[in-house]
């Protein structure tokens, strides 16, 4: 999707893709990655999620990566704040959480040793998962770990866009070494039911 479509949908507060609280599948399948304790963890398209507050609380140096300033500023509502730039980025700082504001692609940083995926590939059309999968891939270390959420439907409309195992398994597998982690979740999308499920990444 253009820029412009998720600013208009955080500007308007339709947010529903949006998690009050933590991820289950996160706090249910995160210590099977093994990361260890202080690594540096991404989490593209990371919106307003707790989820950056969670894992900064097992130890973690969390770096979100999010397009939308309205986002950003409602993650830190009443935090202290530091804030630079980096880059074609701002960067928000609040203790082990950091927000780069601005568009995935123009981080520059690499090296993260780990990364949480729940709603970056889902939000992507087709034309552009390819070259998110590449650049996360670029900016992550050999030996990196992650987890990724993959979401089945029906219908061909999103975001969130229905990303198959096959699909995950295509778009990461030249990178990463896939393994898909438990069974499947109930999920949602616009046409209806879906279903979720959450796959292990090892980076090549």
């Amino acid at each position: 999707m253009e820029p412009a479509f998720w600013h208009e949908r955080w500007n308007r507060g339709q947010i529903g893709f949006h998690q009050e609280g933590v991820n289950p599948l996160l706090e249910r399948w995160w210590a099977s990655v093994g990361a260890a304790p202080g690594s540096t963890v991404l989490v593209p398209l990371c919106g307003k999620s707790v989820d950056l507050r969670w894992l900064a609380a097992q130890g973690f140096a969390v770096t979100g990566v999010e397009l939308s300033p309205v986002a950003v500023s409602a993650l830190f509502e009443g935090a202290q704040v530091t804030r630079t730039a980096d880059g074609l980025l701002n960067v928000w700082t609040d203790g082990q959480i950091e927000v780069l504001e601005g568009d995935f692609f123009d981080v520059r940083r690499e090296g993260f040793d780990a990364f949480w995926d729940r709603a970056a590939t889902i939000a992507l059309p087709p034309e552009i998962r390819r070259r998110y999968a590449a650049r996360l891939a670029s900016l992550t270390r050999t030996g990196a770990v992650g987890l990724l959420v993959g979401l089945s439907h029906e219908g061909g409309s999103g975001p969130p866009f229905s990303v198959t195992p096959g699909e995950v398994l295509a778009l990461y597998g030249v990178d990463f070494q896939v393994e898909a982690l438990g069974g499947s979740v109930p999920g949602a999308a616009p046409s209806g039911p879906a279903t979720e499920q959450v796959f292990k990444l090892i980076r090549r």
